[in-house]
């Protein structure tokens, strides 16, 4: 399916433009609620087997199960949308499953709009060490369960939110069967909830590796030895296992390429605050713990880590991961053991920023 990546690009951009040229056109003035929920969908992938790690249910592991929703509303309190934030791999369908699919998100999207009438905006969450709890099938009812699962969470919390300002209030007594005490709602401050942006450039910390010259080349050796036990015809498990050595080799040189020597790469994180609700966007997959630590400590109420924004630069592991190493580590990513607690204290001082450009101090 290589052959169908170039298009898809080229479909992300022209939709991106297209959905942000329809948003100005349809755009009314909103406010900006949000809650979080609880879900169980999402569970540790790294599992230890023999002393090797694994990409495997871990239920003994750090898992963020937090659903974090926000409800957009006009001003009367009809929906506009709803954002839906959760951290995990949409890896429920895996090398058994040949058709295109949006894995569980595309479910919690559909689900979420069809129960609340608010189109709706799946954000992943911090998800490098996390996997759903029944993943890497062929059977497409398995990703539909577990989004419509953790869709009747977010639609629940979606529901019991509150846009418009105000209070009920006792409204007397109406004589009945029993006596009923009315009530009647009593609108409240309607102030602007402001709106803030911002990025911030950080450098984050790389281990040392091979020059690119010598990484390409051990990459392209990997490559050769495939073409050579295809051209032999060699066992299918013989040449799957020389294929995915070589995947593994040729992520290695473009990690090699991109720190190219250096100790520390520049990254952008990206901030959007509303209220009291703030989101934070870093471009690779950090580990959950990072997300739970910076929603935990942010200066918000509300906020939620999405990783995968703006494009992939790795992993981002805690520093407990490098003894072990697997995926993660070793390949997916070159950062060193203090990038998560880099990410982390950057992440809160760019929402430090957004709380004071929003004038309420940090």
């Amino acid at each position: 399916g290589q052959e169908l990546i170039e298009g898809y690009r080229q479909t992300i951009v022209t939709q991106t433009v297209a959905a942000a040229r329809a948003a100005v056109a349809a755009e009314v003035p909103s406010r900006v609620v949000a809650g979080a929920g609880r879900s169980d969908v999402a569970v540790n992938r790294r599992l230890t087997v023999d002393d090797r790690v694994l990409v495997g249910l871990n239920p003994g592991g750090v898992s963020d199960d937090r659903v974090f929703v926000t409800r957009i509303d006009d001003l009367d309190g009809a929906p506009v949308a709803a954002i839906v934030g959760y951290a995990c791999h949409p890896i429920t369908l895996a090398f058994q499953n040949d058709l295109l699919s949006p894995d569980f998100p595309g479910v919690v999207r559909e689900v979420v709009a069809d129960l609340t009438g608010a189109p709706c905006l799946f954000l992943q969450g911090c998800a490098g060490d996390l996997m759903p709890t029944e993943a890497l099938t062929g059977d497409t009812s398995v990703h539909r369960r577990l989004g419509t699962m953790l869709a009747a969470e977010a639609a629940r919390v979606f529901l019991g939110l509150e846009s418009r300002p105000g209070t009920w209030e006792f409204d007397g007594v109406v004589e009945s069967g029993a006596p009923l005490g009315m009530h009647r709602w009593v609108p409240g401050d309607a102030s602007d909830q402001g709106l803030a942006v911002s990025t911030r450039t950080i450098r984050m910390p790389v281990r040392p590796t091979p020059p690119p010259s010598e990484a390409a080349a051990t990459a392209a050796a990997a490559v050769e030895r495939v073409a050579t036990l295809r051209a032999a015809g060699a066992p299918d498990a013989e040449l799957k296992d020389a294929t995915f050595r070589a995947k593994r080799t040729a992520m290695r040189s473009q990690w090699a390429s991109w720190a190219d020597g250096a100790e520390d790469v520049e990254v952008t994180l990206h901030g959007i605050a509303v209220g009291d609700v703030a989101l934070v966007g870093f471009p690779g997959e950090p580990f959950s713990a990072i997300g739970m630590q910076v929603h935990a400590e942010s200066p918000f109420p509300h906020t939620h880590m999405a990783g995968y924004s703006n494009g992939w630069l790795g992993y981002v592991p805690t520093a407990d991961a490098f003894g072990p190493g697997g995926y993660e580590v070793d390949t997916g990513s070159t950062y060193g053991p203090d990038g998560a607690d880099v990410l982390s204290r950057e992440s809160l001082e760019l929402l430090a920023d957004l709380k004071s450009a929003l004038g309420e101090g940090s």
